[in-house]
């Protein structure tokens, strides 16, 4: 194919999109929000641990006054100190 030919494609595919119907519109959004919200849903439990200490669902004051997370931030402004 030429690049004269996928230009005249994508114009005809970017054309079709906008002349669109509302009902073929609003099928293309609700499809998507759908596909968002099974993405979303199917992430697993695990990787909402900390990235530190490996601890589930640390609580906003634990996350605070936890050591293992202040020590490596402090050994990563060190670490950016000495660049």
């Amino acid at each position: 194919m030429t690049l004269t030919e996928d230009r005249s494609r994508i114009a005809w595919t970017v054309l079709n999109f906008l002349i669109m119907s509302n009902s073929k519109l609003d099928k293309l959004k609700r499809t998507l929000k759908n596909l968002k919200s099974e993405i979303i849903q199917d992430a697993p439990y695990e990787l909402d641990q900390c990235l530190v200490c490996g601890k589930i669902k640390c609580t906003n004051d634990e996350w605070i006054k936890c050591e293992n997370r202040i020590a490596h931030m402090k050994c990563l402004e060190e670490s950016e100190k000495n660049k």
